[in-house]
């Protein structure tokens, strides 16, 4: 596992200002912004992937919607995973396999540096660095 004092915290809406949930489209009107980015079928498959196989690290109550198009969407939940550097809610996977999201370029690199592949990671220790407990 990798020794980094620092987790990298990624959501579908980049630390924006969460102005409003479901009045006046904020929410929506930011992630507008990062939608239909143009990768490749192939990049995207193993970008899906590789965030399909990131580890749980902490199951919150409640349950996902897709800000965009105000709806709640099936197949998935608010689960919060990690590849042990960077920690991601399973909405922003559910973005970029319905929007085509665009994901930070930090990230991207990341990723394709370690082949699109999750190594193992302590668990407890990653949600304990990210969450407090």
């Amino acid at each position: 596992m990798n020794n980094a004092k620092q987790l990298l915290m990624i959501d579908a809406t980049y630390g924006a200002p969460l102005i409003t949930i479901e009045g006046m489209g904020g929410v929506g009107r930011v992630l507008r912004m990062y939608i239909d980015h143009p990768y490749s079928e192939i990049d995207k498959a193993k970008i899906l992937s590789y965030m399909d196989s990131g580890h749980v690290i902490l199951v919150p109550m409640g349950w996902p919607y897709d800000y965009i198009n105000h709806v709640i969407p099936s197949g998935f939940g608010c689960r919060y995973l990690s590849d042990g550097i960077f920690v991601w809610c399973e909405d922003l996977t559910y973005y970029v396999r319905q929007y085509n999201f665009r994901l930070p370029r930090k990230f991207l690199e990341h990723i394709t540096l370690k082949n699109y592949i999750v190594d193992d990671i302590d668990v407890e220790e990653i949600r304990r660095r990210a969450f407090g407990f």
